[in-house]
């Protein structure tokens, strides 16, 4: 198949590339490179440099035939999307907006789109599933949801497949360390540059903690299969307090950690989980990294990534 993939130098985007091309799929990806790096992409894609509200991706649309858009760029950071609305809505919504519009104009079959479970809010119970009530809590999560609604209409007016993920905390090699969802990296970052990791709240807190190459796997079932279920969460189903997390880091690092704590931010769930059931069933699908296994690969990254000598990579656009 011909992929596009937005997003694709990005921390999820760039392990869904390489899955890709493995599979020996031909993938185009485009990033603006503000959240993603260019060291993240596989040799073997094909790059440009676009922000998703460029009209300039319409010669990429022309020219290439997709048969899929996996749609991962997106203004990531839920706290700072509270700052900065309209940043978040010109990226979230007017950018998606505009490879949907473009994926209906030439015929895309397939259209994957990566949400998040800040479109559920507040948890009215646990562990959440598909049709449990939307009440985003900030405007990240609002604009993943507004999002879902127009592919709804899109597919209506147009035919064209939808598969929407809402992927729990993504965690992994190349993650950056902005939001909860990246309370991992940012810990060991911190950790191994020596110095204290802060923990908001009490870190009773609980989330769902995915790995990254398990969403992946995900996104790239969702290329073969025709699920009956267009709206399915990517998670483990297991909540996981942020004291807990820090343990595991602190047994796969050997060596003490020091910790503080910070006030809560305003906002925030005190429990996430997210019920996973229909991804099983529809993709044929399950986590298969544990959180010790997947906090061990990612320690061994950020490891390596510390004392690599710093090489610039040449800016590939074709």
């Amino acid at each position: 198949m011909n992929i596009l993939v937005t997003g694709g130098a990005g921390f999820i985007g760039s392990h869904v590339v390489d899955l890709l091309l493995k599979k020996k799929h031909k993938v185009v990806v485009i990033d603006n490179l503000c959240n993603g790096s260019i060291r993240n992409v596989n040799d073997r894609a094909i790059f440009f440099r676009f922000d998703i509200t460029s009209s300039s991706i319409e010669a990429l649309f022309r020219n290439n035939h997709f048969d899929a858009v996996i749609h991962l760029a997106a203004h990531i950071d839920a706290r700072a999307s509270l700052q900065k609305p309209l940043l978040d809505a010109r990226t979230n919504i007017l950018g998606s907006l505009n490879i949907i519009d473009l994926c209906i104009r030439y015929k895309v079959k397939r259209f994957i789109y990566a949400s998040s479970a800040a479109v559920y809010g507040n948890p009215e119970y646990l562990p959440m599933d598909e049709r449990h009530p939307i009440r985003p809590i900030n405007n990240y999560g609002i604009s993943k949801q507004v999002v879902e609604h127009y592919l709804d209409v899109a597919h209506r007016i147009s035919g064209m497949e939808y598969v929407i993920l809402r992927f729990s905390n993504v965690y992994g090699p190349r993650q950056g360390g902005m939001g909860e969802a990246g309370v991992i990296a940012k810990f060991l970052r911190q950790i191994i540059d020596k110095r204290p990791i802060t923990v908001n709240g009490d870190g009773r807190q609980t989330r769902d903690f995915i790995y990254v190459k398990d969403v992946a796997k995900a996104i790239s079932l969702c290329l073969r299969k025709r699920p009956k279920r267009r709206i399915m969460n990517i998670s483990t189903d297991v909540e996981i307090p942020l004291n807990q997390i820090v343990e595991i880091i602190r047994h796969a690092l050997k060596e003490p950690i020091r910790k503080k704590h910070a006030p809560a931010h305003p906002g925030d769930v005190q429990r996430s989980r997210m019920d996973n059931h229909v991804a099983r069933t529809q993709l044929n699908w399950h986590p298969e990294t544990d959180i010790e296994e997947g906090i061990h690969e990612t320690v061994v990254f950020f490891r390596k990534q510390k004392a690599a000598p710093k090489r610039r990579k040449e800016l590939r656009e074709r």
